[in-house]
């Protein structure tokens, strides 16, 4: 299992560690740059990742925009914004498999971890 995580506020990617430093079910990888990112994605097969969609330079859905390769992948929006719009937005998206709102519970991510952990 190999997991991402995507967050341009490093704040939340200390925290995502913090929350997941003893899991070791996975490998996890972590970045804060969304032209980073596309380029994880690109070259690696993740099983799940975890998207901001809010962040300066790209957002979430541009990022997706710029992947080539989606196979297995279920994908988790992050997003501290409830509005419906933006809820809207992403539960229509295609690629994107569920959201998660901020601020996020370590209890609530290993329960999304674990059930995804084949």
């Amino acid at each position: 299992m190999r997991i991402l995580f995507i967050d341009d506020t490093v704040d939340n990617i200390n925290l995502y560690k913090i929350f997941l430093r003893n899991y070791d079910k996975a490998d996890i990888d972590y970045t804060s740059s969304p032209v980073e990112a596309i380029r994880l994605i690109n070259e690696n097969d993740y099983n799940l990742i975890f998207l901001d969609i809010e962040m300066p330079g790209k957002n979430g859905f541009e990022v997706l925009d710029e992947v080539t390769v989606f196979e297995n992948q279920r994908i988790y929006a992050l997003t501290a914004y409830s509005d419906g719009e933006t809820v809207e937005k992403i539960q229509k998206h295609s690629s994107i498999s569920d959201l998660l709102k901020k601020p996020i519970l370590k209890r609530d991510l290993i329960s999304i971890i674990d059930k995804e952990v084949v």
